[in-house]
């Protein structure tokens, strides 16, 4: 036993030497067939699976448990090709229990998903078997093969399937009424001279070695010794490192395609799923069932393609409302058509993939938006670079990209024909320019954060103004056919006039301030957002922090309260508006002599 633990150490030392022998040997064979995936997780019996999986090892990292439904369904659909007739390969896997005596996991899933059968195949002799195997059938099946075929009938012992027929017919006799099974028996039976109580104790230890390892051995050991004196040319030499990377190569070829698409498709179900989880957690039970997703979660920002709006509206909707099924069945759709729109991305998935990047985004998941979108080049619609960008700097991660992006949106604004295109696009670079203004350091220099030095220099002065200056134009280019996004972009300007610029153009300041109350005073129409009310509690809390006596002061303040918890009760879960309504309140508490006389 020792020296077989020995010689199986040293059989090929590196693993590039046992790349090369398992391939020149034929035992390593990489199947290339391709996976449609994206037909897997559409399944009931992918969702049933994986949610059995959850239940029996709910500590398991997701992607565990959704990697194994995936495996377990493509093993049901070889066993299925087997059935057919599509395929003479029979399907094995192996699995495993534990603890001994325990039904192994794999098992325990199929059970609870009712699937059982599913794996189920017939042999010739049309018994049912199966696919699902522990390590016993591996050892018993290569324990149990004859070394030499065509030596068959001199074999002896179990390897001589003569011998193993002529052991179950006399164990069947013997199991017939009226015999009663003793020990007495039991030692009447006889394999090659040995009794059977014997032979079965030995087999675990012997036969497996006899049969299997045995007739090779003296090969092992000349190749053990031959891999101990070669090891170093073998890492040297050019005839080897050929064959090791045509090993690596044909690996690759075989393997690569259906693991990206794996990685991609394993990369989005966590995504949406951790989204999906976020929403339940944090939404479900503040929100009432009037809210406009585009409005409160400030969608409008992106222009998103109309087509598109129902769709995201139908996937927050029931993630949100809906009951579990409609929950799950909307996330494990929307999941699949996101990797189909990354394999084909065009107008026939694009909803979905919207839909998706919507989730992530009022789940506020950013990272996870700028990794979805990464994966999907080109971006079959601008909103999504509006988004990817956006999405990069909230996560305060290497701005270069995004500076990419903005320029690129820049140059299909100016050659835009289409008002409404080119509308959204100032939108949307106007909301980029001032949080990439925001990333770089920069803030409103009349209410500094306590514990953070703004930068001020001609860079931040081009960036607010940039962002001033495409909501200026977009407030201008949108007409009244969407009196919604007209107003957002009215908003913005006024938000960055505040937030940004000198005290010089609290002019412009004012006149945008009384343009945006107008639409405030109609009878709360569909189109005011809490944001709204939040912009103006800060251009009357600017006012107060210019006010020249106590006064005055006092009643900027109490405006900009009245706005600021108005924003707070309709959107209570936006940190930033509570952050805001905490620092208001403070400094109000503080008084005009401490903030501004001072």
């Amino acid at each position: 036993m020792h020296f077989f633990k020995i010689i199986q150490l040293i059989r090929g030392v590196t693993w590039q030497a046992r790349l090369v022998d398992l391939r020149d040997r034929g035992i390593l064979r990489l199947d290339s067939h391709k996976v449609s995936y994206q037909s897997i997780v559409h399944t009931d019996e992918f969702r049933s699976l994986k949610a059995a999986l959850e239940e029996i090892r709910p500590a398991y990292a997701p992607v565990s448990n959704f990697a194994d439904a995936v495996a377990l369904m493509m093993l049901i659909s070889l066993i299925e090709n087997f059935r057919k007739g599509l395929s003479k390969t029979v399907p094995r896997f192996f699995t495993t229990a534990y603890n001994i005596g325990e039904l192994p996991l794999l098992l325990e899933a199929i059970d609870k998903a009712g699937l059982r059968q599913s794996l189920m195949y017939n042999t010739v002799l049309g018994k049912e078997h199966l696919a699902l195997r522990d390590s016993d059938y591996f050892v018993f099946k290569a324990t149990l093969y004859a070394p030499d075929p065509e030596n068959n009938q001199q074999e002896s012992g179990f390897s001589n399937p003569h011998v193993l027929l002529e052991l179950r017919q006399r164990i069947y006799a013997i199991l017939q009424p009226p015999n009663v099974l003793t020990a007495e028996l039991v030692n009447e039976i006889a394999i090659s001279g040995r009794p059977l109580i014997q032979v079965i104790d030995d087999l675990n230890t012997f036969l497996f070695f006899k049969n299997v390892w045995m007739p090779s051995s003296i090969e092992d050991q000349n190749i053990a010794l031959e891999d101990l004196k070669q090891v170093t040319d073998q890492l040297t030499s050019e005839s080897m490192k050929e064959r090791v990377n045509e090993g690596i190569r044909l690996a690759k070829v075989s393997l690569e395609e259906n693991i990206g698409e794996y990685l991609l498709i394993s990369v989005f179900w966590e995504q949406i799923e951790m989204a999906a989880e976020t929403l339940r957690k944090y939404f479900k039970n503040v929100i009432t069932e009037d809210v406009d997703y585009f409005r409160d979660f400030g969608l409008l920002r992106f222009a998103f393609p109309e087509s598109s709006h129902e769709r995201i509206n139908s996937v927050l909707e029931s993630l949100l409302f809906g009951t579990q099924d409609d929950e799950e069945g909307t996330h494990y759709r929307v999941i699949a058509d996101c990797y189909l729109a990354h394999l084909a991305p065009d107008d026939k998935y694009i909803d979905n993939l919207v839909a998706a990047v919507a989730v992530l985004w009022v789940a506020k998941m950013y990272r996870q938006v700028i990794i979805l979108l990464e994966k999907i080049n080109p971006s079959p619609h601008f909103s999504l670079d509006i988004a990817n960008a956006a999405a990069i700097y909230e996560t305060k991660e290497e701005a270069e990209r995004s500076t990419e992006i903005i320029q690129k949106l820049e140059a299909r604004c100016l050659t835009s024909q289409s008002p409404k295109e080119k509308g959204d696009l100032l939108v949307g670079l106007a909301y980029l320019y001032f949080h990439s203004w925001k990333r770089k350091g920069y803030g409103p220099l009349w209410d500094p954060p306590v514990i953070e030095n703004l930068k001020v220099d001609a860079i931040g002065h081009e960036l607010v103004n940039r962002a001033v200056s495409y909501a200026k134009q977009a407030c201008i280019m949108i007409g009244d056919w969407d009196i919604k996004k007209k107003v957002y972009a009215l908003n913005q300007y006024l938000y960055y006039l505040v937030m940004g610029v000198e005290d010089d153009r609290i002019l412009d300041m004012s006149t945008a301030a009384e343009s945006l109350l107008r639409y405030k005073d109609e009878d709360r129409n569909e189109w005011w957002q809490y944001r709204f009310d939040d912009s103006l509690s800060r251009y009357f809390h600017r006012l107060a922090r210019s006010s020249a006596n106590a006064q005055e002061w006092e009643d900027y303040m109490d405006r900009a309260m009245i706005f600021s918890q108005e924003a707070m009760q309709h959107m209570p879960w936006d940190d930033d508006i509570v952050d805001y309504n905490n620092r208001l309140t403070i400094q109000k508490k503080m008084g005009f002599e401490a903030l501004v006389k001072a």
